[in-house]
């Protein structure tokens, strides 16, 4: 076995990973097919079957990303607030490999993660309208990384709420959402 510098297994990572997800024209559970709608180069997690990648948020207030899906791998840093959007990359276990607004990559226990979609604004002064198109009224305006809840998207707009305030952000000011997705 090979160690890196830090003393982790090397190549371990990279077995893993080739291991966590599986090609979504693979057969899930006899010949049943998975109930997700893949676009075409998209796969499916191993343990859940849910679409990889796929945004998430963080539902405990505190959580450790570390360089492996077990405890014995390093803490490399920690989540300190609720409600921070993640990508999910790769599955493993009780794991969830995750891709952060900085494109920092860590493991998460799933158990500290919702289904529940979140957004980060990317952007000082974002315009949020109330319809979904950017001639509309002007509702408010928010900075970059303000966490909002995501309620739907159209192809280009998606509807948030920002406290007691809701309305339409467009895609391109939002990083939690796909380009693609409309929900």
């Amino acid at each position: 076995m090979i160690k890196n510098s830090d003393g982790c297994l090397a190549g371990v990572i990279v077995l893993l990973a080739t291991l966590l997800v599986q090609p979504a024209s693979a057969e899930v559970a006899g010949n049943e097919q998975p109930a997700v709608n893949l676009e075409p180069e998209q796969q499916v997690g191993r343990e859940t079957s849910l679409p990889i990648p796929r945004y998430v948020s963080l539902k405990a207030r505190r959580a450790n990303a570390r360089r492996g899906p077990s405890t014995v791998y390093p803490i490399d840093w920690v989540f300190t607030r609720s409600g921070i959007p993640l990508e999910v990359i790769g599955e493993f276990e009780n794991w969830r490999q995750i891709r952060a607004i900085d494109d920092a990559e860590g493991w998460v226990v799933s158990s500290f993660l919702t289904g529940r979609r979140t957004g980060l604004i990317t952007a000082d002064g974002t315009r949020i309208h109330l319809l979904a198109n950017s001639t509309s009224l002007t509702v408010a305006k928010a900075n970059r990384m303000v966490i909002v809840a995501v309620r739907s998207c159209s192809e280009d707009w998606c509807l948030i709420d920002l406290e007691d305030l809701k309305g339409w952000v467009h895609k391109d000011h939002l990083w939690g959402v796909y380009h693609h997705e409309v929900f």
